[in-house]
Parts: C-alpha cells; structure tokens; sequence
C-alpha cells in the first residue's frame, strides 16, 4: 500500500487553526503523568505508624496531669477534711497572747506545727457556737473561729485548756469576772469555752469597739482587717494570718450556712 506525504503547508494550516485544541491536550496529558508520578513515588515512601490513644497517654510527663484538689462542701463534713500538714520539726512555746518578735512565729506558722485532727476537730467543736454568735452579733463566723484558731492554738495552749480563754482577752478595769495572771499580764478566766466566745462577741461590738459591726457579716476580710486596727491581743500583722487561716480551712463556709 502506497502511502502518501503530507504536504507542510497544510499541517502548517491545521496547527494554525487547531492551536488552542492542541495546547489543551498537552496540558492535560502533562498533568495527568505528573499525578500518576507522584502517586507512584508516595507509594514508595515508608508509611508513619500512629501511635494508639492508649500509648499516647501512657508517655505523658506527670507535670501535665492535673493535680487533684481537695473540695469541702456543705455535704462534706468537717470531720472529712483533707489538708495538708507539715509535721512538728521541732519544739516551741505556744504563747497565742505575746508580741511576735520574729516573722516566722507567727501564730498562723505556729498552729500549722499542730496535728491537723485537733485543728479539724475543734472547728467541728465550735462551727456551731460561731454561727449563733454571727445570728446574734453579726460577727462573720469564719472571723469567729479564725480568731479563736490562731489565739488558742486549736485549744492546746494552756490557758484554752486550764481556763477556757480561747482569744487572749486580758483584763480590764471593767472585768467582774475570774483571772489568771500569764508571762506578768493579767488575763480573763471562763467557767466554760462557750462563756469565752460569748465574751469574745461582746468585747467586738460593745464600748469603743460597738463601729465594728457595721462592716457586715459577708466581710470577713474587713473584719480581719479592723481586729489588726483595734490590736487585738497586740498581735502584728494580724489580718493576714487571719484571712489566710479562714481561706486555708474555707472557714467562710460557716458565714454562707446562714443565709
């Protein structure tokens, strides 16, 4: 069979009016060889193995697991309480009613040295006293019981136990009642812890004291803040000690059980 040339001219012709039809060919052909290329090389690439879930969680740091936080709610009891306590490193002398010439004798740093079940259980002992005294004369609760904390040392300093002087309250000119004499100062002496927190209420909102309870019973760091003005017990530095005693035992909890 006798094949026949193709003139130049008319492929010459052709590729002048088809240009447009052709080039797109070219491309698509290009793009679909690039693509079966690429697949062919990915292929080939080692495949990454994923790591299970499980196995993820197994090599995580302990710094991120988040660390478990100690609630206290009105279902929880007192009694339930889990704090932290560092333990007795060394003696001392538990002196709730003497000027504090070292910042850390502090009574806040004192009673923490006191076996956290004594602490725990005094609060149990008392909440309920500090709540009718709050009814009565408006005092925060929490106030109540901080103060009554860090004075008597959770009731372990000899006067709370000899003579139920759970707030250091000394003597004055106008004091009827029995006394004990301590480091050469005069202090009150009670029948009973109760006769003690009563006469703590009575000392806050009577004579030159009576301002204070205008303040609230929701303020308990205003409180705080007024017992350092009136230096109650010639404590330094009184305030602080006492908010951080109520926070650190969410004393406040017994100011919101009124409402």
């Amino acid at each position: 069979m006798q094949s026949f040339p193709i003139p130049t001219q008319q492929v010459i012709i052709y590729l002048r009016k088809n240009w447009f039809k052709i080039s797109l060919g070219i491309l698509l052909l290009f793009l679909v060889l690039k693509k079966d290329f690429s697949f062919q090389i990915n292929l080939k690439a080692p495949v990454e193995q994923e790591i299970p879930v499980e196995e993820q969680r197994r090599y995580l740091p302990k710094a991120e697991k988040p660390e478990k936080r100690e609630t206290f709610t009105d279902k929880v009891g007192v009694e339930d309480l889990s704090l932290e306590h560092p333990p007795i490193e060394e003696s001392f002398d538990i002196s709730p009613f003497a000027h504090l010439g070292s910042s850390s004798n502090t009574l806040e740093n004192q009673l923490k040295r006191i076996d956290i079940e004594l602490v725990k259980k005094y609060i149990k002992r008392f909440a309920h006293v500090a709540e009718n005294e709050q009814i009565k004369f408006k005092i925060p609760a929490s106030i109540t019981l901080a103060n009554a904390l860090l004075q008597s040392q959770a009731g372990q300093h000899p006067m709370a136990q000899s003579n139920n002087n759970n707030f250091g309250l000394l003597c004055t000119k106008d004091w009827i009642g029995g006394t004990i004499e301590h480091e050469g100062q005069c202090f009150r002496d009670y029948e009973n812890a109760w006769t003690s927190f009563r006469d703590h209420s009575l000392f806050l909102t009577t004579g030159s004291n009576n301002s204070l309870q205008q303040i609230g019973e929701e303020n308990y760091k205003g409180w705080a803040k007024a017992l350092e003005k009136i230096n109650f017990a010639g404590q330094k530095n009184i305030a602080n000690q006492i908010i951080h005693t109520i926070e650190k035992y969410q004393l406040y909890r017994f100011d919101s059980a009124l409402e």
